[in-house]
C-alpha cells in the first residue's frame, strides 16, 4: 500500500510532524495547487506559510494536527487576488503574529479550525470577497479574535461567519472597520453575516462595527449570537446602514449590551440584561431604527432605552411594552416636542390630527390614550392601548395597591392612583408607595373610562 510521506501524490502533499513543510508546498505550487496535508502531531512552523491560489491547507483534525509558531498567510493584490483557497481541520497555537491572515482573497473557506494565543489577531481579513468561516474557536488573541478592514482599492464584502466561539481576547471579539491608517477610507464593508456564534469575556467589545470617513458599512446581518461578560459593549455598531440584529442574547457586558449609532436598522427578538450601564443605548445620530420583541431583564425604563440627549429627534422605534400577553397597539405620531420614552403615559393631542399624542400635567385627563413605546419628535411610534405592560411609570405619593385604577398625574408622562371623577386607563398589577415619580410597575391597560 502507498504510505503517506512528505512527497506529493497527484495533487496532495503531506508533511509529518518535525519535517520542513516548504518542499511539499513548493511541489504543489509547481503543479498549480492541491492539498497541503499536515499529518497528526505538533508542527513547529519557523517560516510563515505563504499560500497561493488553488491551495487547501488541511490537518487531520482539531487538536490532532497542531501548528505552532508562524501562522498561515494568503496575500494577493488588487490586480491578482488569491482565489479558491481552503484552511480546514487543524489547530494553530502560540502564533508569532496573526494566526490566519488574508489579503486580497476571493472564494475562501475556513472551517473546523481552533486558534489559541496568537500574538496579534486570530483571523485578519483585508480586501476579502466571498468568504466563509465555519466552526472556529478563538481564544486569548493578543489583539482581536477576528479583525476585518478594507483597503482603498478593494471593497471587503460577502463574508459569512457561522459557529464562532471567541473569548478572552485582549481587544474585541469581532472587529470590522474601514478605519486603517495605512489606507484611504473610500472603500466599504458590505454583506457581512455573523450567526450562531458566541463572544464572551473579551477585554473590549464582543462584536464591533466602526465606520469612518466617506466609506459605509451596510447590509450587515447579526443573528443568534450570545454576547456576555465583555469588558465594554456586547454589540457596538457605529455608522452602519441597512442592517439587522435578530434573536441575540446580550447580557452582563460592562458598558452597554447594545450600542447603536446607526441608520435604517432593525433590532428584533433580543434578550438584554445584567449590565451595570444600559441595556440598549441609542446615540443621537441614530435614524430610522425599529426595535421590536425586545426582552429586557429589568423594568427600569432608564435602562431599557437610554438617550444621549433630551432633544433626541431622529429615531423611529417600536418597543414592546409587555412580554407574552395579548396586546392592542396603535402607531401614533409623537407631537410632544421632545422624545417619548418607553413607559410614558400619553394623551390624544387636541391641537393636531387624530393620530397625534403628547403628555399632560392634568390629573385624570379625559383624553388619556395609553402608554408609549418610545418615539422621536414628529415620528411615529407604538402606543399600547390595551393589554399588559411592565413599564408603566407611576407616582406613589398616594399609595398604589394591586387592583387600583390609575389615571394621568400632574407630572408629565406619569400615572397615579385615580380619584373619583378621573378618567382611568389602567389597573395596577403591582404596588408602589414611594413619594416620588420614579416608579415603574406592571399594569393592565384598559379602555379609558370615568369612575
Amino acid at each position: 500500500s502507498i504510505q503517506r510521506t512528505s512527497t506529493s501524490f497527484g495533487r496532495t502533499a503531506t508533511v509529518k510532524a518535525g519535517e520542513d513543510y516548504r518542499p511539499a508546498l513548493e511541489s504543489l505550487r509547481s503543479v498549480g495547487g492541491g492539498t497541503l496535508l499536515f499529518l497528526a502531531g505538533e508542527h513547529k512552523i519557523n517560516h510563515i506559510i505563504q499560500g497561493f491560489s488553488g491551495l487547501t491547507i488541511s490537518g487531520e483534525g482539531l487538536g490532532i494536527t497542531i501548528l505552532v509558531g508562524e501562522g498561515i498567510r494568503f496575500w494577493g493584490d488588487s490586480l491578482a487576488p488569491v482565489e479558491n483557497v481552503t484552511v480546514t481541520n487543524l489547530s494553530l497555537e502560540d502564533n508569532i503574529s496573526d494566526a490566519l491572515s488574508f489579503q486580497y482573497v476571493k472564494n475562501l473557506l475556513v472551517s473546523n479550525v481552533s486558534i489559541k494565543s496568537p500574538a496579534a489577531n486570530g483571523i485578519f481579513c483585508n480586501g476579502t470577497f466571498f468568504c466563509n468561516f465555519n466552526n472556529i474557536d478563538i481564544q486569548s488573541a493578543g489583539q482581536n479574535g477576528v479583525y476585518i478592514i478594507t483597503p482603498a482599492d478593494w471593497n471587503t464584502r460577502s463574508l459569512y461567519f457561522r459557529g464562532l466561539s471567541v473569548s478572552l481576547c485582549t481587544l474585541h471579539g469581532f472587529y470590522a472597520t474601514n478605519l486603517n491608517s495605512s489606507w484611504s477610507t473610500s472603500a466599504s464593508l458590505a454583506f457581512i453575516f455573523v450567526s450562531d456564534s458566541v463572544f464572551y469575556n473579551n477585554l473590549a467589545d464582543g462584536v464591533r462595527f466602526l465606520t469612518t470617513g466617506s466609506a459605509v458599512t451596510q447590509q450587515v446581518s447579526l443573528s443568534n449570537l450570545v454576547l456576555s461578560a465583555n469588558s465594554q459593549s456586547g454589540l457596538y455598531l457605529s455608522l452602519t446602514f441597512f442592517s439587522t440584529i435578530s434573536n441575540c442574547i446580550s447580557t452582563n457586558n460592562s458598558l452597554y449590551n447594545v450600542y447603536l449609532n446607526s441608520f435604517s436598522m432593525s433590532l428584533s427578538g433580543c434578550v438584554l440584561g445584567g449590565t451595570s450601564s444600559k441595556d440598549l443605548y441609542l446615540d443621537t445620530s441614530c435614524e430610522r431604527i425599529t426595535v421590536s420583541g425586545l426582552v429586557n431583564a429589568t423594568k427600569d425604563a432608564s435602562r431599557y432605552v437610554n438617550l444621549a440627549a433630551t432633544d433626541f429627534l431622529n429615531i423611529e422605534s417600536s418597543i414592546p411594552l409587555s412580554l407574552g400577553f395579548s396586546q392592542k397597539i396603535r402607531s401614533m405620531k409623537n407631537t410632544r416636542g421632545a422624545f417619548l420614552m418607553a413607559g410614558d403615559v400619553v394623551v390624544l393631542d387636541s391641537a393636531t390630527d387624530e393620530d397625534g399624542v403628547t403628555v399632560t400635567t392634568t390629573a385624570g385627563n379625559d383624553r388619556v390614550y395609553g402608554v408609549s413605546g418610545g418615539a422621536g419628535t414628529n415620528f411615529y411610534g407604538d402606543v399600547l392601548v390595551e393589554g399588559k405592560t411592565t413599564l408603566l411609570k407611576v407616582n406613589g405619593t398616594t399609595d398604589i395597591a394591586v387592583g387600583d385604577y390609575l389615571s394621568t398625574h400632574t407630572v408629565a408622562g406619569i400615572a397615579a392612583k385615580a380619584a373619583p371623577g378621573h378618567t382611568v386607563f389602567a389597573i395596577a398589577l403591582e404596588a408602589y408607595t414611594n413619594n416620588d415619580s420614579n416608579g415603574v410597575i406592571d399594569a393592565l391597560i384598559i379602555t379609558p373610562r370615568k369612575i
